[in-house]
């Protein structure tokens, strides 16, 4: 208590309220922005048992973010929670996702899009690598082809 006012000002302090997610309503949690309320009906739902719950859940949220938010932070958002979602006991997959879209008629079309987008853009990069590799290969046998023809002249 001997430190000076100016300084007692500039020490952060670290409360936080623990908040059980569980016992949120969703009508709390819609107060929020959408992309907060994205983040907290996962965390809210993802250990829970029901997954197609958790599926639709996050179809929804994800859709109305889109509307409402930057499309690339939604994306990167996304991204993230579904890497999470994968993580947990009930090992959300994409195809579980596409399957739960399919089952919305209409409603996550735009997530649909993007991961369409992902796998393109992975099978593009694979066909670099495989390209690349392919490239090294042919050099590494054109270089031992001339040392065997360089050795027989």
């Amino acid at each position: 208590n001997n430190m000076p006012d100016y300084l007692k000002d500039r020490i952060p302090t670290m409360k936080h309220d623990l908040v059980d997610m569980h016992r949120s309503p969703d009508e709390e949690l819609d107060k929020y922005r959408p992309i907060v309320r994205l983040i907290l009906k996962v965390f809210k739902y993802v250990t829970q048992e029901d997954e197609d719950k958790l599926l639709e859940i996050f179809i929804l949220a994800t859709e109305d973010a889109f509307q409402k938010e930057e499309e690339e932070t939604v994306s990167d958002i996304m991204g993230i929670l579904m890497m999470y979602m994968s993580k947990t006991d009930k090992k959300i997959t994409e195809d579980k996702l596409m399957k739960k879209i399919d089952q919305l008629e209409g409603k996550g079309e735009k997530i649909m899009t993007i991961l369409e987008e992902r796998e393109l853009r992975g099978i593009e990069k694979g066909i670099e690598k495989g390209i690349e590799k392919g490239i090294e290969k042919g050099i590494e046998k054109g270089i031992e082809k001339g040392k065997i023809e360089v050795a027989r002249n």
